[in-house]
Parts: C-alpha cells; sequence; structure tokens
C-alpha cells in the first residue's frame, strides 16, 4: 500500500516499480515498507510512501506493453517488464551493474512497436497478438528463453555476448528514435503506401494475363 492511493499495488516481485534515488526501475521485491515510490497525484508525479507490503496469490496476471515502457497501476508507476535477475534491476556481471533491464527490454521491442507503427504492417498479427501457454506473447518469448540461457552462462561468456546485446539495443534505441522524428514518420508511410499501391497493381496485372 501506498499513502497517496487508497487502492493497493499489485505486482509480481519480477515486475520493475521507480524507487527515490535509484537509478531505473527495481524488483518490487526489494521494496521495503518506508520506501517512496514514483506516482501520479492530481495529473502530476510525486512519490507515495510504501506503507504496508503483504504477499498475495492470484490466478493469472495482466502484463500489457505500451509504446513507453511503463505503466500506471493504482497510481504508480510500474515498468512494462520484468528483471531476470533477482535483487536487481540492471543486468549484472559478477558484482558489476552493466545496464538497466528496463532500458535493455525496452529497447529490443523496438523492432515490435515500430513493425506495428507502419502501413506495412498487418493489423490482424499486431492487433490481436499470439501467446504462448504460459501467456508469454510470441514476440517476447524467443528473446526471453535467449536472455535465460546468457545469464546461466560463464561469466565470460555472459560479458561478450551483454557487450553486443547492448550495441544490439543502443543500434535499435537510434533507430527508433529517428523513425519517429515527424518528417522521418511522413517519408516512412508515403514509401510504405507507395509499395503497397505497387503490390496491388503488379497483382491486378497478373490477374489480368491470367
Amino acid at each position: 500500500n501506498s499513502g497517496s492511493s487508497s487502492t493497493p499495488l499489485e505486482i509480481s516481485k519480477d515486475h520493475m516499480v521507480f524507487v527515490r534515488d535509484m537509478l531505473g526501475p527495481v524488483p518490487a521485491s526489494t521494496v521495503s515498507v518506508g520506501d517512496y515510490l514514483l506516482a501520479l497525484d492530481y495529473d502530476s508525479y510525486s512519490f507515495a510512501k510504501v506503507t504496508k507490503i503483504n504477499t498475495v496469490d492470484r490466478i493469472g496476471d495482466f502484463a500489457p506493453f505500451t509504446n513507453s515502457g511503463t505503466i500506471m497501476v493504482s497510481g504508480v508507476l510500474a515498468s512494462n517488464y520484468v528483471s531476470l535477475q533477482e535483487e536487481s534491476g540492471s543486468l549484472t556481471i559478477g558484482s558489476t551493474k552493466i545496464i538497466s533491464m528496463h532500458w535493455l527490454a525496452h529497447t529490443l521491442q523496438a523492432p515490435h512497436r515500430l513493425y506495428c507503427s507502419t502501413t506495412l504492417s498487418n493489423n490482424d498479427i499486431c492487433s490481436n497478438e499470439s501467446y504462448t501457454k504460459e501467456g508469454i506473447s510470441h514476440w517476447v518469448y524467443g528473446p526471453l528463453i535467449v536472455s535465460k540461457w546468457l545469464l546461466r552462462q560463464h561469466i565470460a561468456v555472459m560479458g561478450i555476448f551483454s557487450l553486443w546485446v547492448v550495441l544490439i539495443g543502443l543500434a535499435f534505441s537510434a533507430f527508433e528514435l529517428v523513425f519517429h522524428s515527424v518528417g522521418t514518420t511522413m517519408l516512412l508511410t508515403a514509401l510504405a503506401t507507395f509499395i503497397r499501391f505497387q503490390l496491388k497493381m503488379n497483382k491486378r496485372k497478373l490477374h489480368g494475363g491470367d
């Protein structure tokens, strides 16, 4: 429970929240009574004090992905993502914190967001995503399996692969930033429309030739 909301925040231990004086979001399991969580109070951001922590059992959960990578739940700002390493909101190799789990997960989902934001995307695929029997989106399942495998490897292997993962994340982040600039978005949308028009015209010609 937080002081600014009468509705308690229910969250899994691995999902992350933003705690005052912490660099980036941290797993909910690391939050203690007396900590302050980033919250929304009357249309402005503030910090809400944690007054009580209870453990509850629930069947099923909701874990939506938003374009911002964050979501407001019970007045508290939370990350869309989970930490894959207990007690840390950062990718940690040995005792060294490399980079925020939230940032890494969000940038690696950039192709998903970019695909679904273009006119080339199939609306059925983006609006009606498929899920595994555990309820995990297939967009996420593959990278999740690879990430869990990586974290089980020797520290040297983790270091090498993590460097490449971070570089890929930086590339995705930079491309997404450029893509969402106004001029680039208009250009790509026009290009996508032109390509779809050409494909449709070619299809008509083929049918006409039959």
